[in-house]
């Protein structure tokens, strides 16, 4: 079918959720790709077929270990590996990229990791170098160090790291700019403020007093909240 003139993009998900699997082989992807109509309607071979997967769900396994190959996945965009076995995740390097010209992470369109409910005692810090993610649960781990990239990474507004062993947060976070802005007076319809005073003059939210000023972290008591 066509849209506009133009094919239309199919995208694939996994769900291989609550099956007991100990491993999980490559070659599944490709072999499960293989059998979709639309792949083998549209002659796309084993290999290119898995650039079409963005979403992968492989929770409530039993899963110890996972293979570089699901990191690679070009247009992975959720992952969900939670209530598994996982003690730590495969490592990864960067590989160069010709429509930008610079070396970049093979799952860089990653936006969703779940990691939940299992054994790991450490991670990457490639998590936190991936620039679109923006949601990452480490829950209920065995973690006691995050790595100090979890500061700079340039997409994430959701980390969970509850109920793991952190001894400490990285040190060193980036200094906050605290703006604070004082709200208007109100103000009733005879011009007269709730405290009493009589005013004829409407108060300009505009005009607000400001204040800035950059917090040095060593003089926090407490680093910014993680739920």
């Amino acid at each position: 079918r066509k849209d506009h003139g133009r094919p239309r993009v199919k995208t694939g998900a996994v769900d291989w959720s609550g099956l007991q699997l100990k491993t999980l082989d490559p070659a599944w992807l490709q072999d499960a790709f293989a059998a979709a109509m639309f792949f083998r309607l549209q002659g796309i071979s084993n290999a290119k077929a898995l650039g079409f997967v963005t979403s992968v769900t492989l929770g409530h396994n039993r899963l110890s270990s996972l293979p570089p190959e699901l990191f690679q996945l070009p247009r992975l965009s959720v992952l969900n590996l939670s209530n598994n076995r996982l003690v730590d995740l495969p490592p990864l390097e960067r590989c160069y990229c010709e429509s930008t010209c610079s070396y970049e992470w093979p799952c860089r369109g990653l936006t969703k990791v779940t990691l939940s409910r299992n054994c790991l005692v450490s991670v990457p810090e490639y998590l936190f170098e991936l620039p679109l993610l923006s949601s990452l649960d480490l829950s209920h781990n065995s973690i006691k160090h995050l790595p100090l990239a979890m500061w700079s990474a340039p997409k994430l507004y959701l980390l969970n790291c509850s109920h793991n062993q952190l001894e400490a947060v990285p040190s060193n976070w980036p200094t906050l700019e605290l703006r604070v802005v004082r709200p208007p007076t109100p103000v009733t319809p005879q011009g007269k403020s709730r405290g009493g005073n009589s005013s004829n003059k409407q108060p300009n939210p505009t005009a607000s007093p400001r204040f800035s000023s950059t917090l040095d972290p060593s003089q926090q008591p407490h680093p910014p909240a993680m739920s």
